[in-house]
């Protein structure tokens, strides 16, 4: 300090403190909210899903831990996916619109319920909402049991191998024809494939989505490939085993 230097020194005091609310939701499943308070004023809101182990058990400086399933995926990495609660109409959307379409995401996000205190405090867990579980690397969605929610599935010419080098599609389109579970990209025919994508092979194919009914989901795989779809939910076999 230098002659004539002046030091100052003053202490502000706040307070900080925080309320945590919770209300069982379904099973073992409660919904929480933690308003974090400021000298008396709301300066933060947050909610989500927890257990009534991990809420009972917080210190005073402990983050709430929002509730996450281990889970397994096909290559056999172990992850953990976070509950979320949903309005459960997303679901007949992916059924006719696999997620990574803009329908099926935006009907993910509209029925996401984003305050899920609030809204079971009101309206209770019942029909018509549910507790799902999105992994984002497969875009697999499990309900509160790990039941895979079905999502369509595309065949055409280059995911499927719904050619005519492949599959005999006059016998093939008779048999779409007659299910419920098709919906079609256009029209119900044999399509020209572009002239840039055809060669000697494969010069024409059909263009539709499968819809599954949730019964008929259960009849195939993680592993089954397009062509075990149509041999297993069909009866289509290609005409040439290459």
């Amino acid at each position: 300090m230098y002659e004539g230097e002046q030091r100052m020194k003053t202490a502000l005091v706040y307070q900080v403190s925080r309320e945590i609310d919770w209300v069982h939701m379904v099973n073992d499943l409660y919904v929480f909210k933690e308003d974090l308070y400021y000298d008396d004023k709301l300066i933060n809101s947050i909610e989500g899903i927890s257990t009534l182990k991990d809420l009972e058990s917080l210190g005073t400086f402990d983050q709430i831990k929002p509730y996450k399933i281990d889970f397994k995926t096909k290559s056999g990495e172990k992850v953990k996916i976070p509950a979320v609660l949903y309005h459960d109409h997303f679901r007949e959307v992916l059924r006719n619109y696999p997620f990574g379409y803009t329908e099926a995401e935006k009907s993910v996000d509209t029925n996401r319920i984003k305050k899920p205190f609030s809204y079971i405090k009101e309206h209770g867990y019942h029909v018509g909402v549910g507790v799902y579980y999105f992994y984002y690397g497969n875009h697999e969605f499990y309900d509160i049991d790990m039941n895979l929610i079905p999502q369509a599935i595309h065949f055409d010419y280059i995911v499927g191998g719904m050619h005519d080098g492949l599959y005999d599609l006059n016998a093939v389109l008779d048999i779409l024809k007659k299910r419920s579970d098709i919906r079609w990209t256009d029209k119900p025919e044999i399509e020209k494939i572009p002239y840039y994508n055809a060669d000697s092979y494969h010069k024409f194919c059909l263009d539709f989505y499968w819809t599954p009914t949730d019964d008929d989901f259960k009849k195939i795989t993680l592993t089954d490939s397009k062509k075990d779809i149509l041999s297993k939910i069909f009866n289509i076999e290609p005409k040439l085993k290459r």
